[in-house]
């Protein structure tokens, strides 16, 4: 099995077209997007743009810019402020800074794409080997920029992959990520309060969002999107 991590999306290149392939952006869309169908959302359509979203009258609507909760949505990007939230059966659709646009983008030239997070990366680890196939891991980054909490979330997954075979092919990008994560392993929540996006968000005052996205293996929840809709594939 070969996996080659991208620490943005415009790095990564389709010479060699992939069948599956993880997308990760741990402040906060991917963490938000597992907690929405933990809260049992049953569908989430990602949109591109914000005025997109009139065009989902029956849709329950997440949306953030910077941050912040976008105006005439329902809810923002905080999966503190929907923990105790029951969205059992109902669709939705979200918008975020980097994240969406990063689903949006990679989906068109990768069919089937795994939404991974610290909160359900057993899971996605488990999938990846009972499928066995290559795959790239493509991290959204943060307004344009490395962000580096994506990259400790991916060496995460660099991580236990290897855990579990230690055959495995990384590129000098996983490598890269697997190092980064295994420097701050035992000091992580420390680590991502000093990020540039961690810093934001506590100084907005969602602090307890880096909490819920640092606790680890929460979830057996699967996310994917295919063909424009995310919907759960596990449980």
């Amino acid at each position: 099995m070969n996996t080659y991590m991208y620490f943005l999306p415009e790095l990564y290149r389709d010479e060699n077209p992939h069948e599956y392939g993880i997308i990760i952006d741990l402040l906060r869309n991917s963490t938000m997007i597992v907690k929405l169908f933990e809260q049992g959302i049953s569908e989430l359509i990602p949109i591109k743009n914000i005025k997109s979203y009139s065009n989902f009258a029956d849709y329950i609507s997440f949306g953030e810019k910077n941050s912040v909760r976008i105006k005439g949505f329902d809810f923002g990007n905080s999966p503190d402020e929907i923990k105790n939230s029951d969205f059992s059966g109902k669709r939705g659709i979200i918008y975020s800074t980097n994240g969406t646009k990063a689903i949006i983008k990679i989906g068109r030239n990768i069919p089937n794409l795994l939404i991974a997070s610290m909160r359900n990366m057993e899971s996605i680890v488990d999938y990846i080997m009972e499928i066995d196939v290559d795959f790239p891991v493509i991290l959204s980054g943060h307004k344009g920029a490395i962000a580096l909490e994506d990259i400790y979330c991916g060496g995460f997954l660099i991580e236990r992959l290897m855990e579990k075979d230690m055959d495995i092919e990384i590129n000098d990008g996983a490598y890269a990520a697997l190092l980064l994560y295994r420097s701050v392993k035992k000091s992580l929540r420390n680590a991502v309060k000093k990020t540039e996006h961690g810093k934001e968000l506590i100084w907005k005052g969602f602090e307890k969002d880096i909490d819920i996205a640092l606790q680890k293996n929460a979830t057996d929840i699967i996310p994917l999107y295919h063909e424009g809709i995310i919907r759960s594939i596990l449980p």
